[in-house]
């Protein structure tokens, strides 16, 4: 009889530790996964503001990135987990979005900040989760 409660006890140990190594290593995935996203952010908000000042200043959105420095930005930033940045405004000029790609954590992701916020049914259906009261994170399907 006492053996059958140490199997059971051994059993059940077995479980939870290794069910507890799967739950520490979702935690310590959602940890970089947040820390990279706070990361970009931080990193991208000088350019989130200089295009919308630019944008007030000169009454439609730069052409290209680069056209914030020197005036509104002293370089395009650079971030580590962020694998490519793509800018473009819109033909009519009233527009302008600002896309991040990154594979961080081996999620790939487009980290999106679009002037008026409003993204297509398309787009909508790839969102993964919003932020900093302006990102938007869309799964990366290019």
């Amino acid at each position: 009889m006492n053996m059958t409660w140490n199997r059971a006890l051994l059993v059940v140990l077995c479980v939870l530790l290794g069910g507890g190594g799967y739950i520490g290593y979702r935690v310590s995935v959602s940890w970089r996964l947040f820390s990279a996203e706070d990361r970009i952010a931080h990193t991208f908000h000088p350019v989130v503001e200089a295009l919308y000042q630019s944008t007030k200043v000169h009454g439609h959105p730069p052409e290209k990135l680069s056209d914030l420095v020197p005036t509104n930005l002293d370089a395009i930033p650079t971030c580590p987990v962020v694998d490519s940045v793509s800018y473009r405004a819109s033909p009519d000029g009233a527009r302008w979005r600002l896309e991040l790609r990154s594979s961080v954590c081996g999620y790939r992701r487009v980290y999106c900040w679009q002037s008026d916020h409003q993204y297509t049914q398309q787009e909508e259906s790839r969102v993964l989760g919003r932020y900093h009261e302006g990102w938007t994170v869309l799964e990366d399907t290019d």
